[in-house]
């Protein structure tokens, strides 16, 4: 569950506290893009390509359990430059469960399509944040790609995923919005303890990252909308 931060001064150039709002369901917020100047080759966008250690099935995981033996750690490998990364077992089993979930759902999806044209097309990357940590996001595009007329970007509730707003997003797909959702950390396929987010700031920074490194440079000149649910919406008023 998310614990409020220790209260402390804001310090120049951080994330300003959190302003009482009254309470709503959610939260959209609209972000004007401009046509942004070229990044210095070495501040690349960091979106990762990963090979995960598929960890073994939970029946076998549960018998390890019961034999005292102690779980494997799972070492993610980015493919660009070689790097490794060790993470928590929970952590590569929830990305490993969403990424597996994802393709089940788009072929299942593409079995009642048929013959007949597909609407959207989903994808998935997984993010670095400053901290290190590795985010799960996704997207969905529409079919007719170079209709687009703006941006999406989704943001879950507490203990939720962005997975649950697939549908939604494929209603937004046919009206011409292509969206982007992202698990906040401890949350979904991303790293972190499952439920728990030591300070809400670290997911305001990662939605800004998310945002900048992401959405803006991959989607210039077309507007953005933010739309957050729940605490997702304090996370969007909070950016």
């Amino acid at each position: 569950m998310w614990a409020p931060p220790a209260a402390s001064p804001p310090a120049a150039g951080s994330t300003p506290s959190l302003r009482l709002r009254p309470l709503r369901a959610a939260s959209v917020r609209v972000l004007d893009t401009l046509p942004v100047a070229a990044r210095a080759q070495d501040q690349r966008r960091r979106r990762l390509s990963l090979a995960l250690a598929v960890p073994p099935p939970a029946s076998e995981m549960a018998a390890a359990a019961a034999d005292g033996e102690e779980e494997e750690e799972v070492v993610v490998v980015e493919r660009e430059t070689g790097s490794t990364k060790v993470v928590e077992m929970d952590a590569a089993l929830r990305r490993e469960l969403a990424i597996r979930r994802l393709r089940e759902e788009a072929e299942a999806e593409a079995d009642e399509a048929g013959a007949g044209a597909a609407r959207s097309r989903r994808d998935f990357a997984v993010f670095e944040t400053a901290r290190g940590d590795a985010l799960f996001t996704q997207s969905w595009t529409p079919a007719a790609a170079d209709r687009v007329k703006g941006v999406v970007v989704l943001l879950h509730g507490l203990n939720e995923h962005s997975g649950r707003y697939s549908h939604f997003a494929k209603l937004l797909n046919h009206q011409g919005l292509k969206v982007y959702a992202m698990d906040w950390i401890g949350h979904g396929g991303s790293d972190g303890i499952h439920g728990y987010v030591s300070s809400l700031d670290h997911a305001v920074g990662d939605l800004k990252e998310f945002l900048e490194d992401v959405v803006l440079e991959e989607n210039l000149g077309l507007p953005c909308f933010l739309f957050g649910h729940s605490t997702g919406g304090a996370i969007v008023l909070k950016l």
